[in-house]
């Protein structure tokens, strides 16, 4: 999940990274900014990494919260830490957990 917590001074830039992240027309996505501070529809990771990132460039404050994709992609990388465990691949192990743990919003570096 995305929360627009306040869309800056750059309204036009905002405007656009949502139209071009969802599809939608300007209208609903100028819509979606008055509406700040609100949550955004949800996207997959990567596409909601990237508008979390345009947003923030172009000076909104934004919270990234794991939705519900999120959290189910984070359990398969879970399940598959545990099956790299149990074949003694550590290396496959610990990208997998992290992959995990960056989905759940807590970046490790």
């Amino acid at each position: 999940m995305i929360k627009l917590v306040d869309a800056g001074r750059k309204k036009i830039a905002i405007v656009k990274a949502i139209k071009d992240s969802y599809g939608f027309s300007l209208r609903v996505s100028k819509q979606w900014m008055d509406n700040a501070p609100c949550e955004l529809p949800d996207l997959p990771p990567t596409k909601k990494n990237t508008l979390a990132s345009a947003l923030r460039g172009h000076g909104a404050t934004v919270i990234l919260n794991p939705g519900p994709l999120d959290k189910l992609t984070a359990l398969g990388c879970i399940h598959a830490a545990e099956t790299a465990l149990g074949e003694g691949d550590m290396n496959e192990a610990r990208r997998n957990l992290r992959d995990a743990l960056t989905l759940l919003g807590d970046p490790v570096r």
